[in-house]
């Protein structure tokens, strides 16, 4: 189940990239893929090997988190800002969870 969140999670890091280039921002479009891509290797890296996958993405994740935290508090917009914030934190809270093995998240 965390992977399935976290996918939906990097997909919605790509499209706000997306969307940001439609008005205009070139730096939204790298950084929403960049940011999108690297869920994605640590999805994979979190196959292979659990605690170096899923530490990468809690990094990752909490990063992310923080950088959208900024974005808000400097423009106090729900969209785009804010909603990634929210995205950012229960990804966050996922991989952490699943790095500590304290919740599985197994249907």
């Amino acid at each position: 189940m965390s992977e399935i969140v976290l996918m939906i999670y990097g997909v919605m890091l790509i499209a706000g990239g997306l969307m940001g280039a439609k008005a205009g921002s070139k730096i939204s479009l790298a950084a929403g893929s960049i940011s999108g891509i690297l869920v994605f290797i640590g999805l994979w890296m979190a196959a292979k090997d659990s605690s170096l996958g899923y530490g990468f993405l809690s990094a990752l994740t909490v990063l992310l988190s923080i950088m959208f935290l900024v974005r808000w508090i400097k423009t106090k917009k729900l969209m785009p800002s804010g909603i990634l914030l929210m995205l950012s934190l229960l990804a966050a809270g996922v991989t952490v969870l699943s790095l500590t093995g304290r919740y599985s998240f197994a249907p």
